[in-house]
């Protein structure tokens, strides 16, 4: 998964859990994989869990906009296993594709509406 940091925002996204973990966290990576941030959630129960990132860094300065890869590891049992995060990226546009229905998001890419488990 990859979202899209921009200038003056932030980027947002949530862990979906569809049942009870020991633990979770968010790795956000840039384009060489380095950790930017992450973001550790306790012991949890099934649910979403919102996570939001302002760009910025140790030491007071800002990392660049561009994209970063966002990752979920969870551990349940003393096993850990990766989770995929839902990121939270604005439509420019809405379009037909035979008979669906697209969303046209600001990173460029395109969505299936049928895809799409939360609008806000």
């Amino acid at each position: 998964n990859y979202g899209e940091l921009a200038e003056g925002q932030s980027l947002d996204g949530a862990v979906r859990l569809t049942e009870p973990v020991d633990g979770a966290v968010v790795y956000i990576r840039n384009a060489v994989g380095q950790i930017m941030e992450t973001f550790e959630l306790g012991p949890s129960g099934a649910g979403d869990y919102p996570f939001s990132w302002d760009g910025a860094l140790p030491g007071g300065v800002n990392a660049l906009p561009g994209r970063y890869q966002v990752d979920v590891a969870v551990s349940r049992g003393g096993k850990t296993e990766a989770a995929k995060a839902l990121l939270y990226i604005p439509v420019n546009s809405v379009s037909m594709k035979g008979q669906d229905i697209v969303l046209n998001l600001q990173n460029g890419s395109q969505v299936p509406l049928s895809q799409v488990s939360t609008m806000r």
